[in-house]
């Protein structure tokens, strides 16, 4: 499902799995699945060698005010944009 459109059936899939009180672990990469999730880990800060420790985590909004998260600071710019998405739609 990374970097890929999540087809409606997986969505309907996920949505009763949550809803019947069950957490769903998933790695994700896609924009709508950072701002929608409960919660955010950040391991990093680099990959390889240079990762493995917990830079960031909460939600997406408590990891994108970490300055030191990579994916804080993406989030941060997708929040953002997201935030004025309604108002340029008016």
């Amino acid at each position: 499902m990374c970097g890929a459109v999540v087809p409606l059936h997986q969505v309907t899939l996920l949505h009763r799995v949550l809803g019947k009180g069950n957490a769903v672990v998933g790695v994700e990469r896609s924009r709508e699945g950072f701002k929608t999730a409960d919660g955010v880990i950040d391991l990093g800060p680099g990959g390889g060698k240079g990762g493995g420790l917990l830079v960031a985590g909460g939600t997406p909004e408590a990891v994108a005010r970490t300055a030191d998260s990579h994916t804080g600071q993406y989030l941060a710019r997708v929040l953002a944009a997201h935030v004025l998405e309604p108002a340029m739609a008016e």
